[in-house]
């Protein structure tokens, strides 16, 4: 990618167990595989931490609504983000399509 050409490295799929500041340009960041594994440390001067969120959908009685969900637990919308009841509306975060599928 583009990023990764102007020397971006990326570490998907990791938690970070230790940071520490050397300096206003420094940062030592210590993580490990989410899955387990070894841990690495390595220095960098810019870090950008994402991370994912699960929606909050228990209690709410969907299932008493006709609201379906999928495998996951996501709610089952169509291409459109329509649902099996068309006056509940449901936010990107909780739906079962890809939040970057318009990106595609």
């Amino acid at each position: 990618t583009t990023l990764k050409k102007q020397g971006f490295k990326f570490k998907l799929s990791m938690r970070m167990t230790n940071s520490e500041i050397v300096d206003d340009n420094s940062v030592f960041i210590t993580n490990e595989p989410s899955e387990g594994g070894d841990q690495t440390t390595e220095n960098y001067n810019v870090v950008l931490v994402v991370t994912g969120r699960r929606p909050y959908r228990d209690g709410l009685g969907s299932g008493n609504l006709g609201i379906h969900m999928d495998k996951l637990g996501r709610i089952e919308v169509d291409s459109h983000f329509r649902k099996a009841v068309p006056s509940i509306y449901t936010s990107l975060e909780t739906a079962s399509m890809d939040p970057c599928s318009h990106t595609r």
